[in-house]
Order: C-alpha cells, then sequence, then structure tokens
C-alpha cells in the first residue's frame, strides 16, 4: 500500500514522476516514503516516466556540484589541488576527484585551468600577487617561491590568465633593485676571489 505522504500529496507526487527523471529514490524520500512504495505506486498508476539522459549527470551529482561552487571563487584556476580536495571532503578519493573534474572542464562549466595548479607555494604567492601591491620577488620569498617571476612567467606560456602585477616600479624603487642587484654580485665576486686566493 502506498504511504500515507503519497496519498497526501498524489498530484505532486504523479507531476514529479511524470515531469522529472529523479529517481524512485529521491522522489520517496521527498514525501517520506520507500523506494518500493513509489515502485507499487508507479505500477497502480501506470504512470509512464520519461527516460533518463545517458551519461553523467552534472545536476544530481554532489562532487559536480561542489566543484561548481567552489570554481565560484575569485581566482579559483589559481587554488592547489590539494585545497580543492580538502574543500570537497575525505571521502572523495584523487580518482574520483579527477573524473569529476574532467567531465565539467569538457563540458566547459569550469575554467580550463581549474585544478590544475600543484604547488601549494604557487597558491599562497598568487593569494598575495592578487591582493597586495608588492614587488614580485618579495612575495616569492613571503611564499616560499625561489623564482615566483619565472613561474608566472611559464604560466602565461601555458595559457593562464595572469592579469599584471598591482605593484607599480617607480624611478626610486627600480635604482635601489638595481643597487642591491650590484651589491648582491659584489659580494659574491669577493667570495670567490677570497676562495681562490692563495
Amino acid at each position: 500500500m502506498a504511504g500515507f505522504g503519497i496519498r497526501q500529496n498524489r498530484d505532486k507526487v504523479i507531476r514529479d514522476l511524470k515531469e522529472t527523471t529523479l529517481s524512485l529514490r529521491l522522489i520517496g524520500k521527498k514525501y517520506g516514503v520507500t523506494r518500493q512504495a513509489m515502485s507499487y505506486f508507479v505500477k497502480r498508476e501506470r504512470i509512464e516516466r520519461p527516460p533518463r539522459p545517458r551519461g553523467h549527470q552534472v545536476g544530481y551529482c554532489r562532487i559536480c556540484q561542489k566543484l561548481l561552487q567552489i570554481s565560484k571563487t575569485p581566482h579559483s584556476e589559481f587554488m592547489s589541488v590539494y585545497t580543492i580536495r580538502k574543500k570537497l571532503g575525505a571521502e572523495v578519493g584523487y580518482a574520483r576527484y579527477r573524473h569529476h573534474l574532467k567531465v565539467l572542464t569538457k563540458r566547459g562549466l569550469v575554467h580550463q585551468k581549474f585544478g590544475c595548479l600543484v604547488s601549494k607555494r604557487a597558491e599562497k604567492a598568487y593569494a598575495i600577487y592578487f591582493k597586495k601591491s608588492l614587488p614580485v620577488s618579495r612575495i616569492g620569498r613571503m611564499a616560499g617561491l625561489t623564482n615566483f617571476a619565472s613561474a608566472i612567467t611559464n604560466h602565461r606560456k601555458a595559457g593562464w590568465d595572469i592579469p599584471p602585477s598591482l605593484f607599480v616600479y617607480g624611478k626610486e624603487e627600480r635604482s635601489r633593485m638595481r643597487k642591491a642587484a650590484n651589491e648582491r654580485r659584489l659580494r659574491e665576486l669577493n667570495l670567490n676571489v677570497a676562495k681562490h686566493s692563495p
């Protein structure tokens, strides 16, 4: 016998069964009855259900929906794989994560570079880069990257959309940097001379 929830909402249940491709379990859950009760109701009322579309159903997939939500974060393509997986939860293994990400990328629902960044240090560096007006070299040091400038160049070549730095080098800043570089070269030269002197 069909559940009380079905009898109470008969017209709504029939509409859901005829107009949606949701599983009997999910529709049953909505009205507080079991899948078996829904199956019995469908047979008794001779309801013809629409065919379920083939392929992965992004709209009904919890992992895909969570990935779409994460991808809406500003500069999400500069989020590392580790951070994305942490947001998804420990129960989602790497293989499952890659499968769902591939589906979303193939359908153009997420940025082509979303989920491609591996380095957590690069993620930290880009987070600073987009928010603060600091020299690239300083950002690299703050994030623990030896050469953040070359990482930016390589990412741009690989197709990442990286805007110009918020930091603008003034005349004084260029002069200071040139002086610091000359002093560094001089120290290195003195060290080499000291090593080779008898």
